[in-house]
């Protein structure tokens, strides 16, 4: 998989791609977890969804 991105042609500008993250974890912690990827400039807090709630996470 890592050879994969060695074909990548290092002189062309990236093109931003739109990707889908989907985060498990308690509402806190996905709280943390996105205002830490805005601070690193990755994603706007309003860019993400409302947290959905998950039977596998809400019987552990």
């Amino acid at each position: 998989m890592a050879d994969d991105f060695s074909e990548l042609p290092s002189h062309e500008p990236a093109q931003r791609e739109r990707l889908k993250y989907v985060l498990y974890g308690s509402k806190c912690a996905i709280a943390r977890t996105i205002h830490q990827l805005h601070n690193r400039g990755y994603a706007e807090t309003s860019d993400w969804s409302r947290p959905n709630p998950s039977k596998t996470l809400a019987n552990s």
